[in-house]
């Protein structure tokens, strides 16, 4: 829609609108944008907004691949609570990105969409599911909504699980993440 008007810096999205199709707002000069109306934004839709440090979408159900690829200036990112359906790479090298938090008891954050993301110091999961592989990450945070933790790789200093009754921790949860320095369950 308005893929490459890099010096658009301003939408606004009224009511209406539940989806955004793919790469809509692609290579444009949004710093801030409020999706909290929209339910689906489709592929590469906020892709390449160099200047994006704020997204709004508390009502968003499925964000598709590379959703925010490109994005040099976005440091945290809140995955809605909503949120069922993540594409893969959403948020493939991101260097100013610090921290991502999931929100969604029906998530599943897989550490390798964060690939690359050099400053991510800081993982929070509060609700859904969590595994994979996480690059050079400080610590990682798993809250009591969390209803499983499989299989995680990589470089984590930090584990930090709060869970409750309902929390699977699977065979696998940390086996093998070399970097763990600590662990408080």
């Amino acid at each position: 829609t308005f893929s490459g008007c890099i010096s658009l810096t301003t939408i606004e999205i009224p009511d209406n609108i539940k989806s955004i199709g793919s790469w809509a707002f692609s290579e444009t000069g949004i710093s801030d944008i409020d999706l909290n109306q929209v339910e689906t934004l489709s592929e590469g839709v906020l892709s390449y907004c160099k200047n994006l440090t704020s997204i709004k979408m508390d009502n968003v159900t499925s964000i598709g691949q590379g959703g925010f690829i490109g994005c040099d200036s976005l440091k945290e990112i809140v995955f809605p609570p909503k949120l069922k359906e993540i594409g893969s790479d959403i948020l493939w090298n991101l260097p100013s990105l610090e921290k991502v938090t999931v929100t969604g008891a029906e998530t599943v954050f897989d550490g390798g969409m964060a690939d690359d993301c050099k400053n991510l110091k800081t993982v929070e999961i509060q609700a859904g599911k969590v595994k994979g592989w996480f690059d050079n990450l400080d610590t990682l945070k798993v809250g009591p909504g969390v209803c499983e933790v499989d299989n995680l790789n990589g470089s984590i200093k930090h584990v930090v699980v709060e869970g409750d009754s309902q929390l699977k921790l699977l065979s696998n949860a940390f086996s093998g993440i070399e970097d763990l320095e600590s662990a408080k369950i």
